[in-house]
């Protein structure tokens, strides 16, 4: 994902994510060894390929859009 990615409308969703990502990188790491924001959404977030929503896995499609009749 890329600054212009981020609106005003996935803004407070990605906000989520990242906390989320340093409540899971505490209980294992040090909080100062944590991506920034930045970091965090330029390497972490990506949109699922078949409905464009803002997912954070290694899956090229969101959760919703997983079944066996959609092939990339």
């Amino acid at each position: 994902m890329t600054w212009e990615d981020l609106n005003k409308d996935n803004i407070e969703e990605v906000k989520q994510m990242y906390i989320e990502y340093i409540k899971e990188f505490c209980k294992d790491s040090y909080r100062s060894q944590a991506k920034t924001f930045e970091e965090f959404y330029t390497t972490e977030l990506r949109k699922c390929e078949r409905c464009e929503t803002i997912i954070w896995n290694d899956n090229e499609l969101c959760e919703c859009c997983k079944d066996d009749l959609f092939k990339i």
